[in-house]
């Protein structure tokens, strides 16, 4: 700064460097589970994160450091890791993520919540971004012992419930098909190993059990005239 006091008018100027300040930008959040494409997580699903971003069109040739409060209705240590109340974003980046360790605790609790309110320098409010983490039935599978006979064939096809997202399926005999159709000559054992998107899995295994078909015997003598 720069001020002349010779005479009875105060003149002074202010010299600052290009870039060095930023009036009233603030820095953008967003809560993401990558497996809803929302700001819902679920406990058994290691996907959540807080996406930061630097303003659109903010020079980035130097680190943004972001401060943040942190509240919510989930407990830091008993409902997810914790974290720092701030991050970096690094210098030449326009954004950073920081991940969210949330805990499967097998209680059943509702909708909790953690809530960020970013500490924007030069504005007047803070902006509040919500995570909120919900609980999945647990993905159970199941199979049915059957029975056929003689060389005969059984489509096996597990019910799953639970989980979520699509499901990928593992055969004890190599496929990964939903259903397969098998025909053994003697019982057989057969198990499936399902995983849904939060890398969750069940087996469950069946029996299929090979009878004799019967047989017929005539005895006896008849004429027919």
């Amino acid at each position: 700064a720069i001020a002349d006091n010779g005479d009875g008018i105060f003149d002074s100027a202010v010299f600052m460097e290009a870039n060095s300040f930023a009036g009233g930008l603030e820095a953008e959040a967003e809560a993401v589970g990558t497996s809803t494409g929302t700001n819902i997580v679920y406990e058994q699903c290691p996907d959540g994160s807080f996406i930061f971003t630097r303003p659109p069109g903010l020079d980035n040739s130097q680190p943004l450091s972001i401060d943040f409060g942190i509240s919510g209705t989930a407990t830091p240590g008993d409902d997810y890791e914790p974290f720092a109340n701030f991050v970096t974003i690094p210098a030449g980046q326009n954004s950073v993520i920081l991940p969210v360790n949330i805990y499967p605790d097998a209680i059943i609790e509702g909708t909790e919540t953690i809530i960020l309110n970013l500490n924007n320098p030069c504005s007047c409010s803070a902006s509040e971004v919500i995570m909120e983490i919900q609980e999945i039935t647990p993905l159970e599978a199941s199979l049915d012992d059957v029975t056929i006979c003689g060389s005969g064939n059984v489509d096996l096809t597990p019910t799953v419930v639970g989980g979520l997202g699509t499901f990928t399926y593992q055969w004890s005999n190599g496929s990964s098909n939903p259903t397969i159709t098998v025909s053994p000559s003697m019982p057989t054992v057969y198990t499936v190993t399902v995983t849904d998107e939060c890398m969750t899995t069940d087996t469950a295994s069946a029996t299929v059990v090979v009878t004799a078909p019967p047989t017929a015997e005539i005895d006896g003598s008849e004429i027919v005239c």
